[in-house]
């Protein structure tokens, strides 16, 4: 049997091998046995050619005489449609006795000639079309149609029509004029409300504080206005992370979402049950710190002795004992290397050689985490030169000085963070780098800064309203790079230039404003204002109006170190003031009687109607043009945290201003004024509790102070339950006639709503007196007057998020000839400028 199946295995092969051509011969279009040449490539175009031939064969690597590869073909069709031109691409093979022939044929991308949108109710056309990015007359891109469905599909999900679909149909194209039809298809679902978020298996945290944590939100009464109360996919993707992340940074390490459940409780409504594993609550075990020799481990631990007190601001938080939160490991981590860089000691991605190297070891069945810094001392490091790249607008100067590091110092990396931070808040570059480069010395390194400028002016129209100045349309210019002396651009010195007109009914206002913080190459502000006013709603019965025009110069220079704060936290500045001031009487108010005459019907008989007057000598003796000559000091201690909205910290101010010579108006002013903020109860809740009192007087040839340089009080910017400036002494009219000795006091605790909602209760008190230093309001009044109200902050989405201030005031102790209604203020801002 062997034999025979050894025979026919034999015959087999000489059978083969006789079919075979021999070594060295081809068949016609063969290169070998193995492998078919290629004869020709043709290429077809459908419709209108997008790119010419050659375009095409320079964008293949198969060749004409070369060997055909498979592989080869369909990376060239690859290439070509990486090139962006075509919509379809398909190669034929034709087996001549030549070889093979190849057709590449190609479809350019059509024009998209119309887009369609059918199915959608709930969401009009011309709000779906804004999402669309794809342009009539532009190629068709089949990616960008379905991102476009995306888009249009997130704004059904952010509504709360979570199981909306929008889909993209394959275009319908003209193939002879090379020209497409999109159409998007909607899939309309009913909406759902989102009526709770539960967290099952959560123990360590209430379900509020849990809510909290996320973005994701319950529906309630102001989801229409907030967007809350629906699913967002990408939101809760993220509150994913961030409820892990809160777990983790109270010490639950372990943490774990398990799973996710979405319960339709109705086809309207639903639950959403995050199931958690909370684990245990791990604490700091040990802290070992190896290799410091520069400091002690008591000074890493608690920070460095700086006099008599500890740096707080380099410590180390998590010590034996602490529940371990990883952010506060980064911080600590992120302190020691502050700790060692602040004396030049460069880590090694720095240029530098020291090396810390921070570990943590957990211990599961102890809960504890260890804490292990290795630290290698290397060599200290110092500033070789700065060097500065980027600036093509803003001089070297403007930024140099607000360096806190310099050439041949060492190279402290704390205060390179805050020459950098200093240089991001200028607002002149939307990108600040501080990098060490080396040098020819190992421990020499360059400072290199890179920024990237931005534009630094800008140009606005707009309108405002307030209670007092009612509709205000105004035009500005700000450039906060100017330069006085660089035309015809005027930028590039650091200096703020702003020019503004307000026009209204009740307000024309012209402005000029020039300040350069660093006068005479020193830290000391210089601001000169011209100003060009015209008030018409000085007088509450409209009985005279107030013009001013002059200018305001003044010095400004923080003087903190003599207390030993931060310079700039305690201010004085000096200010030299002369300007035009006029009071004028309006038509029809007179001190006298006055007769009317007028001719009677069909004759020449005459009718007298006489009026009695209505215009006290009060008012009546302030009209006419004074020139005022004032001097003026100010010292300002300011800590807030926040200009806009602080927490924390207080704004305390006195002031002098001294009217004397050349103007012929004798007067003296002094004033008190200080604010406190305090953290709320809850999160972003914010108290705020301030006081003020001032006195006026006049001296020498004066007997009076002008009625514009009186005090008043009531109003937006003071008691918001009285009409403006009817808080003090009035004549009989009833025209506020201002005081020369007041005081006021307000608490404010406001509690936020939304991000753009803030929620306010306030108590104003206070009063004007009619003599300085004097507290007697006078026959008939009260000692006190105060009100009670509450009041809305709302952010509106313009100008950058501009604040607006609604409130509403109920006088409590008032004036007889007040009434007890109370009054609706409007204004701009968070916090009052009282």
């Amino acid at each position: 049997m062997k034999s025979l199946f050894r025979l026919a295995l034999a015959l087999s092969l000489l059978l083969l091998a006789s079919l075979l051509p021999a070594h060295g011969q081809a068949l016609p279009g063969q290169t070998s046995s193995f492998g078919v040449r290629v004869h020709k490539i043709n290429i077809r175009h459908v419709g209108p050619p997008a790119v010419s031939d050659d375009f095409i064969r320079a964008n293949i690597r198969t060749k004409e005489g070369e060997p055909f590869a498979r592989p080869t073909v369909d990376e060239d069709v690859r290439n070509l449609y990486a090139t962006g031109y075509f919509f379809k691409i398909q190669v034929g093979e034709e087996n001549t006795a030549d070889g093979l022939n190849l057709t590449y044929v190609v479809q350019g991308k059509p024009i998209l000639a119309e887009i369609k949108i059918i199915g959608n109710k709930k969401m009009s056309q011309k709000k779906l079309r804004k999402k669309i990015t794809s342009k009539i007359n532009q190629p068709l891109d089949e990616r960008k149609l379905f991102e476009d469905a995306q888009a249009m599909q997130k704004i059904y999900e952010k509504a709360g029509y979570q199981k909306t679909t929008v889909v993209a149909e394959p275009p319908a194209v003209d193939e002879v004029l090379g020209r497409g039809t999109v159409t998007f298809v909607v899939n309309e679902t009913a909406k759902v409300r989102l009526v709770d978020v539960v967290f099952v298996n959560a123990h360590a945290f209430t379900q509020h504080q849990l809510r909290k944590a996320i973005k994701t939100r319950r529906h309630w009464m102001f989801s229409w206005l907030t967007g809350s109360g629906v699913l967002k996919e990408d939101q809760f993707t993220d509150d994913k992370d961030a409820l892990v992340e809160y777990y983790q940074n109270e010490g639950y390490i372990d943490f774990a979402i398990q799973d996710i459940k979405f319960d339709y409780v109705s086809p309207t409504r639903m639950i959403i049950r995050i199931i958690v594993s909370e684990g245990r609550q791990y604490k700091v075990g040990t802290l070992d710190i190896t290799g410091n020799k520069l400091f002690s481990t008591e000074d890493i631990i608690k920070g460095p002795m700086i006099g008599k007190k500890r740096a707080a601001t380099t410590k180390i938080d998590l010590v034996p004992g602490k529940i371990f939160k990883p952010a506060a490991f980064d911080k600590d981590v992120e302190n020691v290397r502050d700790l060692y860089g602040s004396r030049g000691y460069l880590e090694r991605q720095q240029g530098g050689t020291t090396i810390i190297t921070a570990t943590r070891t957990a211990n599961p069945t102890t809960g504890t985490i260890d804490l292990a810094y290795n630290i290698v001392e290397g060599e200290k490091c110092y500033v070789e030169k700065i060097e500065i790249k980027g600036n093509t607008k803003t001089k070297d100067r403007v930024l140099r000085r607000e360096l806190a590091v310099y050439p041949g110092e060492v190279y402290d990396t704390v205060r390179v963070k805050i020459s950098k931070s200093k240089l991001d808040q200028m607002g002149y570059f939307d990108r600040v780098e501080a990098e060490p480069q080396d040098t020819d010395v190992p421990n020499r390194k360059d400072l290199v800064i890179a920024v990237q400028e931005k534009t630094t002016g800008n140009f606005t129209i707009g309108a405002g309203y307030s209670t007092e100045e009612s509709v205000v349309g105004y035009v500005e210019y700000r450039e906060g790079d100017f330069d006085l002396f660089n035309p015809p651009l005027f930028e590039g010195a650091g200096q703020k230039f702003q020019a503004r007109a307000s026009l209204g009914t009740e307000l024309q206002d012209y402005e000029i404003n020039f300040t350069e913080p660093w006068f005479l190459g020193k830290l000391l502000i210089l601001n000169v204002n011209l100003f060009d006013k015209d008030v018409y709603y000085a007088s509450v019965n409209n009985e005279y109006d107030e013009f001013f025009a002059g200018g305001t110069i003044s010095l400004t220079k923080g003087i903190g170190a003599l207390i030993g704060v931060d310079p700039q936290k305690l201010r004085a500045t000096v200010a030299y003031t002369f300007e035009d001031a006029h009071v004028a009487i309006n038509s029809g108010y007179s001190t006298n009687s006055t007769t009317n005459y007028s001719i009677a019907p069909g004759g020449l008989y005459q009718t007298n109607i006489v009026n009695g007057p209505n215009l006290s000598t009060n008012i009546f003796d302030q009209h006419g043009t004074y020139l005022e000559s004032k001097i003026g000091l100010t010292l300002a201690y300011d800590t807030r945290n926040n200009l806009t909205l602080p927490d924390h910290g207080q704004r305390t101010s006195i002031s002098t201003e001294v009217a004397t010579s050349p103007g012929n108006t004798d007067f003296y002013k002094l004033e008190l004024k200080s604010s406190w903020f305090f953290k709320g109860f809850g999160s972003n809740q914010v108290l705020e509790l301030g006081g003020e009192t001032g006195v006026v007087s006049p001296y020498g040839s004066s007997s009076q102070v002008p009625i514009f340089e009186r005090w008043f009080l009531g109003g937006l910017e003071n008691m918001r339950g009285f009409k403006y400036q009817t808080v003090g002494p009035e004549d009989q009219f009833g025209e506020p006639l201002g005081g020369d000795t007041f005081f006021y006091g307000t608490a404010e605790y406001s509690i936020p709503i939304i991000k753009m909602l803030r929620l306010a209760w306030f108590y104003d008190i206070g009063n004007v007196f009619p003599d300085a230093y004097s507290y007697n309001p006078g026959p008939g009044r009260r000692i006190i007057s105060d009100d009670v109200g509450m009041g809305l902050r709302i952010v509106l989405p313009i100008g950058g998020g501009t604040p607006l201030r609604l409130d509403y005031g109920i006088p409590i102790q008032h004036d007889p000839n007040i009434g007890r209604s109370g009054h609706i203020q409007i204004g701009v801002g968070y916090v009052h400028d009282f």
